[in-house]
């Protein structure tokens, strides 16, 4: 780690430093960070301390104080007197980072590289909040499976074990080989040590020979002889090509549409298809379980401090407010850090005190009581402290510590956890309450999140729908909204099915459509019933178990081919239609 720098001078020299803008309130500052590119950021000492050890030392060397707060004259005389600690980064990165500090909203960021450098600030500094944050934004978005290996070094150098145990199987199913190694590396693999590469590699190696006389198993276990098969039975034939792509990638579990897809034979006339599916899921069951008994490489212990919540945070002795809760919980505060997160805070501290006002002999012992239990304001207050924020189990959970915030105004909260909501899959587990809290407090992202979940899944049309506590404070215009878009959906829906179908049905040559005919006709009819029903399009394969028992043999390479083919068509059409539902909702 780089050495701080620190300064104990009180007053900077005139005329050299420019104030940095800041998206947060600056309200009641009693510090400055004067940065590389001589810019000073007004930020609060108790602030800075509560969220890093090392800002705290610096602060303690700079003020030559120990008290995380003290309460100081923020008028104009005295500003010029406030102390300063410097430090090695410009402004823009400081800022970058202290937006984590803050209770402020944070936009995602777009850019890996962008995420790297402010989590490589936050570990050097050991800001806790910010480092929860930015792993969750790492793990959570696409760079894991589009860029597994840079994802795997930023999680090595931080010591990050759990995004390392969560990426490594990824990381078993790329193209590294020992001879890669020496013959030259692409930019991204560039970005592990060799040493690191080569044992990749191994581990592949010694996953594909596990794996290997398991799947030879499952292949010998299926039934040798088919009648129905004229020329030999596909589910016999594609094991082959499983042992190749477990060769190529060993922790990717099998994707039978991908394969029947890649099979270029059209004379295949196999009816096998529970045979099929039996094969792939004991495939699938091996390959999951070998990946999960590989053991993860680790030079060193994680350090767990940088997830654990803190129990003294609300505890603190200097802390100038109390809250006391529903059921009487105690959480002593810093007026500051609650004031400037929300206005009702604000006004609330300026009636709320039931003493007499501090004395220089004595700490202020305010107390405010509020409405919520002590385990509602415990999540809510570590939305607003720049501490360790808690993860919600469920949806209701959630939606409770919102109502607070909505409540108390805290902006900042609200926007993180609406986020949070939607990215979690929380929305899922009741999206018509998720649609009218959103709707009743204006949260557009959520709004809409939750209303492609009631389109998707079919909600409208299931008996509890309307049986929902909630369903009666449904405004008229919304309901009919949400019937006519889920009446959209399916529609379009079956039309992407049957224009799939047809053009596979015309790429089979003429002396052959009459033969896979029946088994196209019986797809669409399972597949109709399955969209209908709200069934996931990215898990359409489960509509053959229902095929393989409900319908007679019939020709199982078109019909996996054509699925294959209609799942990537449907699974476009559900992002444009949930893009031209975002537009339709922007415009209105």
């Amino acid at each position: 780690m780089p050495a701080l720098t620190t300064s104990a001078t009180l007053t900077p020299t005139a005329g050299t430093m420019k104030k940095a803008s800041c998206l947060w309130s600056t309200n009641g500052s009693d510090l400055r960070i004067r940065t590389s590119n001589n810019m000073e950021i007004e930020v609060h000492k108790v602030t800075l301390q509560i969220a890093s050890e090392i800002f705290e030392s610096m602060i303690f060397q700079a003020c030559d104080e120990a008290s995380r707060h003290r309460f100081s004259d923020t008028s104009s005389k005295v500003i010029r007197d406030h102390p300063f600690i410097s430090v090695e980064e410009d402004s823009a990165s400081m800022c970058e980072l202290l937006q984590y500090i803050y209770p402020v909203a944070n936009s995602p960021i777009l850019a890996l590289h962008k995420l790297e450098s402010i989590l490589d600030l936050a570990y050097k500094y050991k800001v806790k909040v910010a480092i929860q944050i930015l792993k969750r934004q790492l793990v959570r978005g696409t760079w894991m499976t589009l860029r597994p290996l840079s994802v795997y070094s930023i999680a090595l150098r931080h010591g990050m074990h759990d995004v390392m145990k969560e990426i490594y199987p990824q990381l078993l199913s790329l193209d590294i080989t020992p001879e890669k190694t020496l013959k030259g590396l692409t930019e991204e693999e560039t970005k592990l040590p060799v040493t690191d590469l080569l044992l990749i590699a191994k581990t592949k190696v010694k996953l594909y020979d596990l794996l290997s006389p398991k799947i030879s198993e499952v292949s010998d276990r299926i039934p040798q002889n088919n009648w129905q098969c004229r020329y030999g039975c596909w589910t016999r034939n594609f094991s082959t090509a499983v042992l190749e792509h477990v060769r190529k990638k060993p922790s990717t579990p099998v994707d039978i549409l991908l394969f029947a897809l890649d099979d270029q034979r059209s004379e295949s006339e196999c009816t096998c298809l529970k045979n099929s599916l039996d094969a792939c899921a004991s495939i699938n069951k091996c390959i999951i379980e070998s990946t999960q008994g590989i053991s993860l490489p680790l030079k060193e212990h994680p350090n767990p401090i940088y997830t654990v919540v803190d129990p003294h945070v609300f505890r603190y002795p200097d802390a100038d407010l109390t809250i006391r809760s529903s059921d009487s919980t105690e959480f002593r505060v810093f007026k500051d850090i609650l004031g400037n997160a929300s206005p009702v805070f604000s006004d609330m501290f300026l009636i709320g005190d039931r003493h007499a006002p501090m004395s220089s002999s004595n700490i202020d012992t305010s107390v405010v009581e509020l409405t919520e239990t002590g385990k509602i304001i415990d999540a809510l207050l570590r939305y607003i402290y720049p501490t360790v924020r808690p993860e919600f189990l469920s949806f209701s959970e959630a939606l409770d510590v919102m109502e607070a915030a909505v409540k108390y105004d805290v902006k900042s909260a609200v926007s993180v956890m609406s986020n949070d909501l939607i990215v979690t899959g929380l929305i899922d587990e009741d999206p018509l309450m998720a649609y009218l809290f959103a709707s009743k407090h204006n949260l557009a992202s959520l709004k809409h999140s939750a209303f492609g979940g009631l389109i998707m899944k079919d909600l409208p049309n299931h008996s509890n729908f309307f049986q929902h506590p909630k369903f009666t404070d449904f405004e008229p215009a919304d309901l009919q909204r949400i019937m006519r878009c889920r009446s959209e959906f399916v529609t379009g829906a079956i039309q992407t099915i049957a224009n799939a179908i047809r053009a596979h049905h015309a790429c089979i040559p003429r002396s052959k459509q009459g033969e896979g005919l029946m088994g196209l006709v019986w797809l669409q009819s399972t597949l109709i019933q399955a969209v209908r029903s709200g069934c996931s399009f990215l898990k359409l394969e489960t509509v053959l178990s229902t095929m393989s028992s409900e319908f007679g043999p019939f020709h199982i390479l078109p019909v996996l081919q054509c699925l294959a083919k209609i799942r990537a068509r449907l699974v476009d059409f559900e992002a444009d239609f949930r893009r031209r539902l975002q537009t339709e909702s922007a415009n209105t």
